[in-house]
């Protein structure tokens, strides 16, 4: 999903209302933002090689690549367009 040598490349920026988003880290680091819609907490940390990331559903959530980072998403349904929903983290 994020396959850059670019650094500062987002991915993200939205939410699922019902899918619950479970990514691996391949290569380098990410710094990952999530937001709780309802309280406005904002959580930033930084996910590196061999790290697991998963986002529950209706977390608004961003992927920023620091450096070349490659980020693996596992899929168990087929990507549904409609449950991914806008949102500026």
């Amino acid at each position: 999903d994020l396959d850059s040598p670019r650094n500062g490349q987002t991915r993200g920026n939205h939410y699922h209302r019902d899918k619950t988003e479970k990514c691996y880290v391949l290569t380098g680091e990410i710094e990952v933002t999530a937001v709780d819609r309802e309280t406005a907490e904002r959580e930033v940390m930084t996910a590196r090689a061999g790290d697991r990331i998963t986002m529950d559903p209706g977390v608004a959530h961003s992927f920023r690549s620091k450096g070349y980072a490659q980020m693996l998403e596992l899929l168990p349904d087929p990507y549904d367009a409609a449950d991914t929903i806008p949102f500026d983290v």
